[in-house]
This record gives C-alpha cells, structure tokens and sequence, in this order.
C-alpha cells in the first residue's frame, strides 16, 4: 500500500510521462482513464524518476479497503514517518480521540505544513473511494498545503473537486487517454525487439488501430505474439474494445492451460490479494506455485505487492474477466465454499478485513457474525475503524442475520464514539431489554454487566443526565469493582465531573487525581489533555480563573501539538479559557481562542465547556460585532441538550441588559419562560435543574428585576445565591452577589449598607485579583464609591488594600492615601515569628472584628480562631486583644 508495485517488464515512456517529465509539475496532476491505461504504471514511472532526482515520494495505494475519505486521511498520515509521530498512542479512542472529518483533515494539513523539502504524493486509484465526503480532503491538499507539495492521483473517472478553481489557478493539470494511450514508439517499445523484428509496419500500424492504443490490448498482444511463432495468427484475434479483449483472454490465457490451471484462475480471481501461503492452503491438491510462476514468467497481468513478492494483485480488468469466467464456469456452492475457507485462512492469520468481506461474499451471515463478535473490541477501541464496524454490522442486520449480544455492544461503543449520544442511548435501551430477557441458563462474560454499567454512565453524562450519571459512577467506584484501567480511569472521571458541576470541588479534585496516572499511562499526551480539561473546570467553577487558564493552556499546547490545532478536545479546552481571559480582562486573547472553539463548538466533548465558551462570547458581543454571530450561536446549541440552550438564553438576556437593549431582552426572558409579571417566581422549563444552570436562571432573574425597578423581589434571590454559594465555599461568587446587593441597596438610597457590602466585596475579590466584575458594572461602583466614606483605610489586610487601589484607579478615581505610621519599629520583637495565619488575624483585631466576625470573614469555626489567638497572645507576651492590637502597632506589625 504505501510502495509502488513492481512490475517485472520494463514500462515504456508514453506521452504523458514525457509531457510530467519535461515541464514544470503542476501542484496537483490527475491521471483519469478506464481500467487498462497504465495509469499506476505511468505513475511509478514517476515515483521512481523523481526519487532518483532527490525528491521526497510517498506512495498510497488504494483499494477496496479505502473506501472512506477518513482511511485516505490517515494513509497518507502512515505513509510519511514524519506525519505519523503521535506520543499519545494511535488506538486510543477515549470520547474526544474520535476526531470529526474536518478535524482530521485540518490536522492533516498542519502536519503537511511541518515537511521540509520539496514532496510529491501518489494516490493511486482514488476511484475506490466513493465517499462524498472526498472532495474536501481534494480541495484541502490543493489550495492549503504549501508550493513545496505536491499530488499526483489515479482515477477510473475524475472525482468530484473544485476543478474549476484549480484548473484556472494553474493548480490542476488532468491527464487522460488521449497521453496514456500508446503511439506507434511506445507500441514499438512495448511489444519487443523480437516481436516488432518479425513484424511489418503496416502490422504495427494494424495493431495501434484495432487496440486504439489501449495500453492493456496492446500489452495482451505482446503476450500472445511472445507465445507464437505465427504472428498472422494472432492478427485477426486484436481489440481494443472490452469484448474484443475478453475474447483475446480466453484464448491466450484459458484455452493454452490445462483445466486444473483454468481453475486455479477462476478461484484466484475471487480474491483481493494472494500469496504463495495462502494458495498452497486454499489448492492444497494443486501446484499454486508452479501457477504463480507461470503468470510471472509469462507477464500475464500480476503485479507483486512489495519487493520481497510476498504478495500478489492480479491487474483490475483481469481480475474482472476471470470474476465473469467463474461466475460461469463455478457453481455458487463452490464460489461459496472456497471464499469461506479463504475467510477461515485470514481470520487465522488476523487479516480481519479479508476474513470478513469474504464471508460476507460467501453468504455466510452466521460466520461475519461470529467475527464480528470476537474483532469489536480491537476495530471500535484499539484500532479506531469505527466507521467499517458499524458498516459491517448494518449490512448484516439488511441480511436478516441477528447480531450477538456482543456486537450489539459494541454497536453502542461505536455511536458514543462518534458523538452521536442520542442514537447510542436508544440502541443502549435496545440492548439492555435484550440482556435483562436473557434465559437464565444463557452464558454471557462475566463483566458483561460492569460493561453495560460503563457505558449507560457514559451516555447519562453526554446526555446531560448527571444525577443518573454521577450516582451509578459513585457506586462504580465505592464497591472498588475490578475493571481494566480504560473503564476505571473513564468511570473516575464521569465521577469528577459530576462532581464538579454539583459544585463538590475537593472530591472531584481528588477522585481526578485517582484517576490520572492510570490515564497518563493509557494514552500520553491526549490523556492529559483531558485531565486539564477536567481540572480546568473545576478551577474555573471555583472562580480561580488564573489557576485555571494555567491549566488549560497547558493542555492546549499538548493538544495542539499532538490532535492538531482544531480538534474537538483543544476546542473543549479553548472554550473554557476564553471564559477564564474574559473574568481576567484579557479580551483579545480570548477572542482569539473563540475562533477554534467556534469551529469545534459542533464536537464539544462536555457540556458545560461549551457553555463557558459560549458565555465568554456572549459577554464580547456587541450589535456591532462581526467575528460573534447570536444566531449562530443558537442554532450551534440546538444540537446539544436542553440546558446549554437555556445556559445560552440567560447570559444573551444578561448581555442584552447590559447593553441597554431591554426589549429584546424581555422578548428573549419570554421566549424560555420569564414571566412578565413573575420574573421571581419563574422556574427554567427543563426536568434535571442543576446547580450550573440554577446559578445561571438566579442571575438572569436579578438582572432582569434590576431592568425592570423590581427592587424588592431581587434582595431573597440575591441572599439564596448567596447561601449557596458559601456552602460550596465559592468566593468569587460571593464577591458578585455582594457587589450586587451593594448596587441593590444604592438604588434603594441605603448608603451606609451599600458601602458595606460593597467593602465585602473587594475584600473578598482581593483574594483572586477579580478585577473584571467592578469594571462590568463600573458605573454603579463609581457612584458607591463616591458617596460612600469608603477609603483604603476601609481594609485591613495589604492585599485588600492593594487591590482597592487598584480598582479606583482603574475606575478612575481620585483616594485620600492615609499617613505613614507614626510609631516605627524600636527595640521590640516578639518570641517567635508570626504565622501567616496569625499575622492576617492581627490585622483583622486591629480593625476591631469580633472573634465570631474573624470566624466569618477567614471559613473557620470560632474554637479555630480562639486557638490562633492564644498563640497570637502568647508570642506577643500579652494577655488580651487591646494589649496585642497596641504592641502591634508599636513593632510595625500592623499599620
């Protein structure tokens, strides 16, 4: 496949090699003929004259087998060691690995752009893929690959493409049978010294007109002029037409062997490829290789696949005749039962394709069923060949033959690879209703069920059912099951996501970190990538958005570099730092991230990734904006569950709001079910409410009762988000809700409370640096701000009080700065140096925090902070909080 054949004749220079050879090549050629032209033999005339001259070539031989545009993509990935090298492994097939078409041929296209030197491809016999998904790999390699590239191709007819474009770019050059057919030179050349000696040139002349230069006719004439001293004899039997070439077969080729040989022929010209081990098994009471030798010997239309002659091809058109002769001359029976030992021989020998399409051809739905059943595993997992399994099963199913229970599962593996969860989890139900009516005594492997649990996990987590999905992999997980490291590390990580959107963070931290070195051994950098993934959200969830964009940018490095820049899983990774860019200012990076996410927003491998990206688009868009499309945006959602089109709904209203459009906001509130009258009251019409979309409606219906001067409804909504938000320990979320109620009470003229709540709110965004949030909303802060008493001194801790400075600069606010000091460090010192933990408490007891305030303000109990203080005390040498809060002062503890 990725070697020219070897012919054992010398091939002629016909016109078209001549034409390639003396001009410039063009960046893509087309060589599109029938069957018989020499095309493969014309361009391994090139492949080999180019080699000599220096330049890189790859052969990729097509067949029967590369019959979809995915097989040709990775061909042409194998046949160049450069292109292939992938240290995450080439079987693994974890959900994300299954890359889209367009992914794959965008990765193909940036490997393309890595090689070095001048290149040429050969794809020979292109015809054999009749997917209509080719022209896209065709349009890619001509007008995005580089001027140091270039493609030479073979087809029966020439395949769909955007010819026109090429072709008035200078881009495409179309070879055809005008320069492929044979001139009276190549005639010459072709037939032989010794043949063209004995004949006249009126015969010469005789043969190019009966053969019309038909390479194949006039090659059959050379064999049959070699066999024969009587040339005049062959004369009368030429053609150049298919029955005239039939004709010419017969009686060169049948009519000169004996009957055992003849059905050596028709047997032989059932299969795809042969070789000599193959043949002695199928013809054990024949002499194969004395055949084989005598179609060498004789040149009759064999090609050897590789250089050692360990296989053989029989030319096309020959191996259709000898298709046609044993369609008549073998009985249906003894085509059956010879094709079924010959799928017996490569099942033994793991050529799995072969074993298959040869049952298939025998009519032997129970034997494919059988294979099918013992290859699931190594075709949808290992090997990735998802796309020929499933063809496979379908065309056994139309043949009316039941598949097993097994490959029923691997069906169900085959969709949740390709992303197509909807399918998967009505064929998963079908699958489950045939096991639970099993017959008791019926014998199924033993984790049979452990499986059927993996994969209903799987699909619950895909099709937004988390509840199902979390409480099935927690079970998974507490019973400590003995599952292989595929299905272990896959359940841990379901577990951690579920996790992660019930907002429980340190168990989905920790059952991750469970989870990743069995990942990191299974599948290299793709394995990792999908731990940042997981770690990036949970990080971003928490609000620690730098730690997360550190993450995620780690593995869209490792994804970039081993899946491509445009894969589904450096989508998934994309979308979640332009979400933690945006909270951090940074919008042009983001926007730049947007543009991958929004290519593979199709093929997001989570949910919520997906919403985090959309949420960041949304929080850039404008009515002005060309790169963010809205409409596009929904119409993209559709294809995923319900909650991302909600989750999508709420932050376009929230945008919509903040940019003063307040009737489209309310025409969009309608639409997904805000009530005009009872925003409060409103409830989002989906079954599984989780905490993610919650969040999403709470914040939708605040923002909508602001538009609306509701003022009194918005503050018990305001103090729910808030109680849950200190549950699940989120501060960012709490420095929202406090900047919020802080707008709240400003609207509704209660200073004093504004100014606190807002002080609460800095405070507890100084801990993140959360700047983005003040500046969102940096006309109410402005006016807080101004009419309040609020000043540096407000904060106790110097984060607090940088970051306050910080934010009325940026706002562009002019501050009292408070006097240095006045007491410095003298000959004071304390016992021991302060802890971290104790320093912040001292600062906190200077700004006259009760213990149970201390206790609220750090997330500790108050024993804990009674603790911290006697040891406070007790390195200070003093007894009691007034003495600590003075000599404090007086060492330059505390300002």
């Amino acid at each position: 496949m990725y070697k020219p054949p070897y012919y054992a004749f010398d091939p002629v220079e016909t016109n078209a090699i001549r034409t390639l050879l003396d001009g410039p090549l063009p960046k893509s050629t087309g060589f599109i003929a029938p069957i018989g032209y020499g095309k493969t033999v014309a361009m391994t005339t090139l492949y080999h004259t180019f080699s000599d001259r220096g330049v890189q070539c790859h052969w990729v031989g097509l067949d029967e087998h590369t019959n979809t545009t995915e097989k040709i993509v990775s061909a042409i990935q194998a046949v160049n060691p450069a292109l292939n090298r992938r240290d995450y492994g080439s079987r693994d097939t974890r959900i994300g690995s299954q890359r889209s078409l367009p992914e794959m041929i965008n990765h193909l296209i940036a490997q393309l752009a890595t090689v070095e030197g001048d290149a040429i491809y050969f794809l020979d016999n292109l015809n054999s893929c009749q997917d209509h998904n080719l022209p896209q790999l065709i349009d890619a390699l001509i007008f995005r690959t580089g001027e140091n590239l270039r493609f030479i191709g073979s087809s029966n007819v020439r395949p769909e493409f955007n010819f026109g474009k090429a072709t008035l770019h200078g881009l495409y050059r179309q070879v055809g049978t005008e320069l492929l057919s044979l001139d009276k030179r190549a005639t010459k050349e072709l037939l032989g010294q010794q043949a063209t000696s004995d004949l006249k040139e009126s015969d010469i002349e005789q043969i190019i007109a009966k053969t019309e230069g038909w390479p194949a006719a006039v090659r059959l004439a050379q064999i049959m002029l070699g066999s024969t001293a009587d040339s005049a004899s062959v004369m009368p039997l030429l053609s150049g037409n298919d029955e005239g070439i039939a004709n010419m077969l017969k009686y060169q080729i049948l009519t000169k062997t004996d009957a055992a040989f003849r059905e050596f022929l028709h047997r032989v010209g059932l299969l795809r490829i042969f070789s000599r081990d193959m043949c002695r098994a199928l013809f054990p009471d024949s002499d194969s290789d004395r055949y084989i030798d005598q179609l060498i010997m004789r040149n009759v239309f064999i090609t050897p696949m590789d250089s050692l002659h360990s296989q053989y091809r029989l030319h096309t058109f020959f191996k259709q005749f000898l298709h046609n002769e044993a369609q008549q001359h073998l009985s249906e029976e003894a085509r059956n039962a010879f094709l079924y030992r010959a799928s017996q021989w490569c099942e033994a020998k793991q050529q799995w394709h072969d074993a298959v399409e040869y049952a298939f051809a025998a009519g032997a739905p129970d034997r494919v069923s059988a294979l099918l059943t013992s290859i699931g595993n190594s075709f949808v997992r290992e090997q990735g060949d998802i796309a020929q399994h499933m063809e496979w099963i379908m065309r056994l199913v139309q043949s009316g033959e039941p598949i097993s229970l097994e490959t029923h599962y691997w069906l169900v593996w085959a969709l949740v690879f390709q992303r197509n969860y909807e399918k998967g989890r009505a064929e998963f139900l079908r699958l489950l209703e045939r096991y639970q009516n099993l017959p008791q005594d019926f014998l199924v492997a033993k984790d049979f069920q452990q499986r059927m649990d993996h994969i209903h996990m799987t699909i619950d987590l895909f099709t937004d059912n988390l509840t199902d999905a979390e409480t099935s992999s927690g079970y998974a997980i507490s019973k400590g099951r003995n599952h292989d490291p595929y299905t272990l590390s896959s359940v841990m990580c379901i577990h951690s996501i579920c996790q992660a959107n019930q907002f429980q963070f340190a168990a989905a931290r920790s059952i991750l970190m469970r989870a990743e070195p069995i990942m990191r051994e299974l599948g290299g950098q793709y394995s990792a990538g999908w731990i940042n993934l997981i770690l990036g959200l949970i990080a971003n969830l928490e609000g620690n958005f730098q730690q997360s964009l550190d993450e995620l940018e780690q593995g869209i490095d490792n994804t970039r570099r081993c899946l491509g820049g445009e894969s589904a899983l450096t989508g998934s990774l994309m979308g979640i730092a332009a979400n933690c860019l945006v909270e951090l200012g940074d919008a042009d990076k983001a926007r730049t991230y947007l543009k991958v996410f929004f290519k593979t927003l199709d093929s997001n491998l989570l949910l919520d990734s997906a919403a985090l990206g959309i949420e960041a688009a949304v929080k850039l868009w404008t009515p002005e904006c060309s790169e963010i499309c809205l409409a596009t945006l929904r119409s993209a959602v559709r294809k995923h569950p319900h909650r991302l089109s909600l989750m999508t709904s709420c932050a376009i209203i929230k945008r919509l709001i903040a940019i003063g459009e307040l009737d489209q906001a309310q025409t969009e509130a309608s639409a997904i079910g805000f009530g005009l009258e009872s925003v409060q009251q409103s409830k989002p019409l989906i079954d599984n409410i989780t905490p993610r979309l919650q969040e999403k409606w709470q914040e939708t219906q605040v923002a909508l009762l602001f538009s609306q001067s509701e003022l009194r409804a918005i503050l018990p909504i305001l103090e729910s988000m808030k109680d849950s938000a200190k549950k699940a320990g989120r501060r960012h979320r709490l420095a929202k809700i406090d900047l919020d109620i802080a707008f709240l009470h400003h609207l509704s003229g209660k200073t004093s409370l504004a100014s606190k709540s807002l002080i609460s709110s800095i405070r507890r965004a100084a801990k993140m640096a959360l700047l983005q949030p003040f500046l969102d909303q940096s006309e109410a802060c402005s006016q807080i701000l101004r009419s309040s008493r609020i000043s540096e001194s407000s904060f106790a801790m110097q984060a607090e009080k940088h970051f306050y400075n910080l934010l009325v600069n940026a706002l562009g606010i002019t501050t009292h700065q408070p006097a240095q000091p006045l007491i410095q460090p003298a000959a004071l010192s304390v016992t021991a140096p302060l802890t971290k933990k104790e320093s912040e408490l001292l600062e906190l007891l200077c700004r006259g925090l009760s213990n149970a305030d201390i206790a609220n303000y750090c997330y500790v109990s108050l024993d804990t902070v009674k603790w911290h203080l006697k040891n406070l005390y007790k390195k200070l040498g003093v007894s009691n909080r007034t003495a600590a809060v003075s000599y404090g002062r007086e060492l330059g503890l505390v300002e």
